[in-house]
């Protein structure tokens, strides 16, 4: 009986953390094809952000989990189309010049390819979305 009921509770663990993690991916969706993604972007008039990262590195898992994950940087990043590129994809890499560097970085884009900015680092939530709101600010 004890078994059946930690496994039910385990079940029930497991289904809420896997519910929670679906609403935070409806919050913000990252692309992972660049092509399909600046398409989106021409339809819904939106810019692009493209992040370059790497799995193992240490302030991109930090910048996802402190910085990108708050609630007020998901509401602004919803005025972009966003991607995600891992450094180790050379295919995405050499779509754009100026992709390889410093991780985690940060590169803005028009609809029609063109950079608008960049920035590489960690930053924490306040001052990344600072930055966001002037590059939205200087957009318009």
């Amino acid at each position: 009986m004890k078994f059946i009921f930690l496994l039910l509770l385990f079940l029930l663990s497991t289904m809420q953390l896997t519910a929670s993690e679906i609403i935070s991916k409806e919050k913000v969706i990252w692309h992972t094809d660049i092509n399909l993604a600046f398409k989106l972007a021409e339809k819904e008039k939106k810019n692009i952000m493209l992040m370059v990262e790497d799995e193992y590195c240490r302030w991109c898992v930090k910048m996802k989990k402190n910085t990108l994950s708050n609630h007020d940087v998901e509401e602004t990043l919803k005025s972009f189309v966003l991607i995600k590129v891992d450094r180790n994809d050379n295919e995405s890499m050499d779509s754009f010049e100026g992709l390889r560097g410093p991780i985690p970085s940060f590169h803005f884009f028009t609809p029609q390819r063109k950079r608008i900015d960049k920035i590489a680092g960690y930053y924490q939530a306040e001052d990344f979305l600072g930055y966001l709101k002037e590059v939205i600010e200087d957009l318009e």
